[in-house]
């Protein structure tokens, strides 16, 4: 039934497929909720069907469009399409019946469908409005991620089995680490997404504010220096960009005493 309904959404507006397929396959909902259909010896997983449900809405929207305009962008779209997919069908029949590597079809197709989507993201996020609402479900998806890390990461309980695999995170020696470039990108994103609104949006909204706790607390628990020193760096670079030095000064101020007083609050 949420199938169902999921699929309607999607055909209404390709916009909620490509929002839905981000949330399933960055882990923003646990995997262990959504298994994988097995089909043909090979188990499909819910984000790779929500991914080809998404590329049937673009192309029926399109090809509504087209009749209207045949000359228009939409015909750059559908012919940019059709090669994407012709390129497909080429590599995998190269793999299978060519070279004899029929084990890498469906790998090779599960590497590619998703480039598919590329051409119809222009005209899903046509609309400012589109763009501000994606970059606060990037946000929510990189909210829900982070607690989850750090929950696990910090108290030891699971949410659910296998939730910290899923997540691309290990534990070594008693370390939380990360072992895949995965979910936790989508945490620096949305780190990213709230620092470039500013310092005095972040007061004046005040969800910011909780929400970089919660993610920052999610990237200290996979104790891996890269994406702090990038993270830190990049939204430092950011918080001056907007609200100039004495802005990116202020930041810092508040920022340090307050992630020191959370990360020493957890341990407690």
């Amino acid at each position: 039934l949420v199938g169902i309904v999921a699929v309607a959404l999607i055909f209404r507006d390709p916009f909620v497929g490509v929002m839905l397929t981000l949330a399933l396959a960055a882990q923003a909902v646990p995997g262990v909720l959504l298994p994988a259909i097995p089909v043909g010896g090979v188990r499909i997983q819910p984000a790779e069907i929500l991914c080809l449900v998404t590329l049937a809405s673009c192309l029926n929207v399109t090809l509504s469009r087209w009749r209207e305009f045949p000359l228009g962008r939409n015909w750059d779209l559908l012919v940019a399409t059709l090669a994407c997919l012709a390129v497909l069908v080429v590599s995998i029949a190269i793999r299978a019946y060519y070279w004899g590597q029929r084990d890498f079809a469906y790998p090779l197709l599960r590497n590619f469908l998703p480039l598919t989507l590329l051409p119809f993201l222009p005209t899903i996020f046509a609309k400012r409005e589109r763009i501000a609402l994606a970059e606060r479900l990037f946000i929510l998806f990189g909210v829900l991620i982070a607690a989850s890390i750090a929950t696990q990461a910090f108290t030891g309980v699971q949410l659910l089995a296998g939730r910290l695999e899923d997540l691309g995170l290990m534990q070594t020696t008693g370390v939380t680490r990360t072992v895949l470039w995965g979910p936790e990108l989508l945490v620096i994103l949305a780190l990213l997404l709230i620092a470039k609104n500013g310092f005095r949006f972040a007061f004046s909204h005040g969800w910011p504010i909780p929400a970089v706790i919660v993610l920052l607390l999610g990237l200290m628990a996979t104790y891996t220096r890269s994406f702090w020193i990038g993270t830190v760096v990049a939204i430092g670079a950011l918080a001056c960009f907007v609200d100039g030095v004495k802005g990116g000064v202020r930041l810092a101020v508040l920022a340090v005493p307050t992630l020191l007083l959370a990360w020493s609050a957890v341990y407690v």
